[in-house]
C-alpha cells in the first residue's frame, strides 16, 4: 500500500496487486480510508471466480484486519506477511512503488481522489505494455517471451487496460467498453494520456543519446 499527499494536504492510500511472474501490475484502487473490509473487496475484485494465486505476499499494516485475512482464507490464497520492518522480503512491491514514485509521482502535483486514479491508471499503462525490465531480457511484463523476431512498436498496445469505476485491471487485453459497444470516456482518456506519455518519454530519451553521443 502506498501513501499520497495531494494539494490540499490530504492523504490518499493506492494498493496495488502484483503478479511476481512477470512483474505485471494486476489491479490497484484508491482510497482516503482503507479498512479490512475495503481491502477484501479489492482481492476480490482482482482474483475472480478460479484466478486466485497461491500466496499473498503483503506487509503488516493495521489496515489488513480480520475481514481481510477471512477472505483470504477463504479464497484458498496462503497469507504470507512479512517480518516486521523487513520490507526487502516483499521486494517486487517496494521496486513498484519505488519507480512509481521516481518516475510519476514525484514529478507532479495530485489534486485528488479521481486525479490520482487517472494518473495511475496511464502509468500502469506505460508500466506493463512498455516499460522494460532487466529481469524479463528488457521485456515489458505484459510481452511474453517469444521467438518471433517481429520488430516491437510502443504503440502497438495501448489497450491492456480495462478502467471502471470499481477498480483498473490490466490483464483481460481490451479497454472496457459501454452498452452501445463504444469505448468509455475513462478507457479512451487512458489511452490518450498513455501516448502521450510514452511520447514524452521518447523524446527525451531520444534528447539523451544526442546530447551522449556528442
Amino acid at each position: 500500500m502506498c501513501v499520497v499527499p495531494t494539494l490540499a494536504f490530504d492523504l490518499l492510500f493506492a494498493v496495488f496487486v502484483l503478479g511476481h511472474r512477470r512483474r505485471q501490475l494486476l489491479w490497484f484502487e484508491v482510497t482516503r480510508h482503507p479498512t479490512a473490509e475495503w481491502l477484501a473487496r479489492q482481492i476480490t475484485e482482482a482474483f475472480p471466480w478460479t484466478s486466485a494465486p497461491a500466496y499473498l505476499v503483503r506487509d503488516n499494516d493495521r489496515a489488513y484486519g480480520h475481514v481481510f485475512t477471512s477472505r483470504v482464507r477463504a479464497m484458498g490464497i496462503r497469507d504470507r506477511p512479512i517480518s516486521p520492518g523487513s520490507p526487502w522480503q516483499n521486494g517486487y512491491a517496494e521496486r513498484l512503488i519505488g519507480t512509481l514514485r521516481r518516475e510519476c509521482l514525484d514529478q507532479m502535483l495530485i489534486f485528488g481522489e479521481a486525479h490520482l486514479r487517472r494518473i495511475l491508471s496511464a502509468y500502469a499503462a506505460y508500466y506493463n505494455q512498455a516499460r522494460t525490465h532487466l529481469a524479463l531480457a528488457k521485456d515489458a511484463p505484459c510481452i511474453e517471451p517469444s521467438n518471433d523476431l517481429a520488430p516491437l512498436s510502443p504503440f502497438r498496445s495501448w489497450l491492456g487496460c480495462i478502467t471502471n469505476t470499481s477498480g483498473y485491471d490490466f490483464r483481460k487485453g481490451q479497454a472496457l467498453k459501454s452498452a452501445t459497444g463504444s469505448l468509455s470516456r475513462a478507457a479512451v482518456f487512458a489511452q490518450v494520456a498513455t501516448e502521450l506519455w510514452i511520447s514524452t518519454s521518447l523524446e527525451r530519451s531520444t534528447e539523451k543519446c544526442c546530447v551522449y553521443q556528442l
